[in-house]
């Protein structure tokens, strides 16, 4: 459930870190929790924590997770095979799409999203969405970004896909290099873990490869999925 309350080493497992990191994060107001003799955590305000950590600069901690956070998956997921583009539908994909507003492309991205069927309330998710764009811009620079719901009941989304737009014009997205954003990955999980794990491989993609700029070359569905697929396999795991 979105709201439920964490004590220390239950926020240590989901966060993947050890009980005196989350501690140390505590006591220095990186992470809220309701104060006490043992600090009561949030789900919604780690996951939002997490994702934001996961969309900053830093590759140190998106490299951690991502290597951590693969032992959820049986078999382990391997860092040059394929993974997120197992999850990329052909109906979820639209290229030289026209959109001039924030509001407008998160619409278009969930009625993206809402082509696979796999979402049972799209005015929810839309207001999930939203919700999350308005606690920071989830634009990662250098024209890409990564909207995404908050943590939501597992109903809302029954299977993990993801969603590929690509704008015919850029527009300003909130951007830290100020610089307009034309790439708009959406990650769709009915687990927030699931979820949480896609953001931080797809972080490690657009740092460590040419990805963002071979997806603006695609003329179909087909280019894109086999850009995901190639750069996947070609991914050197550091």
């Amino acid at each position: 459930m979105p709201h439920t309350r964490m004590t220390l080493t239950e926020a240590a497992g989901y966060l993947h870190l050890a009980e005196s990191e989350v501690l140390a994060l505590f006591r220095n107001n990186e992470i809220p929790a309701i104060p006490g003799p043992s600090p009561v955590f949030m789900k919604q305000e780690l996951h939002d924590w997490l994702a934001r950590k996961l969309l900053g600069a830093e590759q140190k901690p998106i490299v951690a997770y991502h290597t951590s956070a693969g032992r959820i998956f049986e078999p382990l997921p391997q860092v040059e095979r394929p993974f997120v583009s197992t999850f990329i539908l052909p109906e979820c994909i639209a290229l030289n799409v026209s959109a001039k507003s924030k509001t407008r492309v998160l619409r278009e991205l969930v009625k993206l999203a809402a082509q696979s069927n796999l979402v049972s309330d799209d005015e929810e998710f839309m207001g999930l969405v939203e919700e999350r764009e308005s606690l920071c811009s989830t634009a990662l620079g250098h024209g890409v970004a990564m909207p995404h719901s908050r943590v939501h009941d597992e109903y809302l989304i029954f299977e993990t896909f993801m969603v590929v737009m690509i704008l015919e014009t850029p527009i300003h997205f909130g951007a830290d290099d100020n610089q307009p954003t034309d790439v708009f990955l959406m990650p769709c999980a009915h687990d927030d873990r699931i979820h949480l794990y896609m953001i931080a491989r797809l972080a490690r993609l657009l740092h460590d490869t040419a990805i963002a700029t071979d997806l603006r070359a695609c003329e179909d569905a087909e280019d894109v999925i086999g850009v995901f697929r190639a750069h996947e396999c070609e991914f050197a795991g550091v």
